[in-house]
């Protein structure tokens, strides 16, 4: 891959992050095959597809991205190991 071409997708990746889009709004069906196509066509190693694979899934399944949803809370309760042992034992 040349420099130029990396560099361009640099430039193209920075404007979509700049003015993210919901669900492919903004785009009609023909413009997201060829984006779609494009990218199986260009990725050829290991992170490059799971780059691809993580876009598409953000784009056709919105629920099941990383952004989606609310963050977890930072200090998750922790059960006391007698009751969880207790609850299992007898459950």
């Amino acid at each position: 891959m040349s420099l130029t071409t990396v560099l361009a997708i640099f430039v193209a990746c920075s404007t979509i992050l700049a003015h993210p889009i919901e669900s492919g709004q903004g785009f009609d069906a023909a413009t997201l095959s060829k984006v779609k196509a494009n990218l199986e066509n260009i990725a050829t190693h290991s992170w490059e597809i799971g780059t691809a694979l993580e876009a598409v899934t953000e784009l056709d399944w919105p629920t099941l991205s990383v952004f989606h949803g609310t963050v977890p809370p930072a200090d998750l309760p922790q059960p006391d190991p007698e009751d969880y042992l207790f609850a299992k034992v007898n459950a």
